[in-house]
């Protein structure tokens, strides 16, 4: 009885044909003027559809570096080129590190009056700091 299901599976989708599917599952008209789309769906729907692209793309990239890895891995080498007979000279220097703390400012001012404000600037690292312009 199971060798038989196939076959009237297949006579059934013949008798019906390509045709009839197409119309009745992509051009059905039923449910036409049911939902319309509008602004507000097109400016959630846009910028989810690229994210979803972009989240896509980063995972056929990390699909190729896997790939890469396992067709690559025979050629991995565990010792360096070549080594220095001498080691060369290396200097190592820290950053500039500006900190700044304000002066002398007066204990009380009025509405309108005029006073000079002073910041104290100091740099603690070894580099030098061109350029150095205070901002509120």
């Amino acid at each position: 009885m199971n060798s038989h299901f196939p076959s009237a599976f297949g006579l059934f989708a013949i008798a019906r044909g390509l045709g009839q599917y197409i119309r009745n599952h992509f051009l059905d008209t039923t449910f036409k003027n049911v939902y319309q789309t509008d602004a507000f769906d097109l400016a959630l729907l846009i910028p989810y559809f690229v994210v979803l692209i972009l989240l896509a793309s980063y995972g056929v990239h990390r699909y190729m570096l896997v790939y890469l890895y396992y067709k690559n891995r025979t050629k991995r080498t565990t010792e360096p080129p070549g080594l220095f007979a001498e080691l060369p000279r290396v200097t190592v220097q820290l950053a500039a590190q500006i900190s700044g703390s304000p002066g002398p400012a007066p204990a009380r001012v009025s509405v309108g009056q005029s006073f000079a404000a002073s910041l104290l600037v100091a740099n603690a690292g070894e580099a030098a700091a061109a350029s150095v312009t205070p901002t509120l």
